[in-house]
């Protein structure tokens, strides 16, 4: 089952963002936002979940802006390519 969270993300700037990451059925990453991801709920519950999950993604490791090609069926995400399956380092 395909799934998504949030994780952190370093841009080429050396600043970071948070940003949306889709998974496939084997967890590999497949998407990953175009846009750093927005604190949004339509309740203040929702908005505290997502704020919870966002920061949850800080035990993750941080994505790095560049080390990903661009999807062409889509302007705003983007696919990534697993390099190396043991490191799990993307291109």
């Amino acid at each position: 089952m395909s799934h998504w969270n949030y994780r952190l993300f370093e841009e080429q700037t050396g600043d970071f963002s948070i940003r949306e990451v889709s998974y496939d059925e084997d967890g590999e990453i497949t998407t990953v936002g175009g846009d750093p991801a927005m604190p949004i709920g339509i309740t203040e519950q929702e908005l505290f979940k997502h704020l919870n999950l966002m920061l949850d993604c800080m035990n993750e490791p941080a994505m790095k802006e560049g080390n990903f090609t661009p999807d062409d069926s889509n302007g705003e995400d983007f696919t990534f390519i697993l390099e190396d399956n043991e490191n799990k380092s993307y291109h």
